[in-house]
């Protein structure tokens, strides 16, 4: 057996693995990104999105909570 090949399938591995957290990694940014456009503090739209995620069950109630959605009463555009 070549000992390459063991390297290889270590590397596509690695690599599969490095592009799931570069990929989760880009969206968190652009979340990050969004919400800093839209006025919200990060620290505080971070913070109330892991509060209200996981009540979150609908498509519907999943874009509610993007920076971006105009939603009234208490949504995003609420927080401080």
């Amino acid at each position: 057996m070549n000992s390459n090949a063991g390297w290889t399938l270590k590397s596509i591995k690695y690599l599969r693995l490095l592009g799931k957290t570069i990929a989760y990694t880009l969206n968190q940014w652009s979340l990050l990104e969004t919400a800093k456009a839209n006025g919200f503090e990060p620290y505080w739209y971070f913070r109330y999105l892991l509060e209200k995620l996981p009540k979150a069950i609908t498509e519907d109630d999943h874009k509610a909570l993007l920076p971006q959605s105009p939603v009234s009463g208490e949504g995003p555009a609420n927080i401080s």
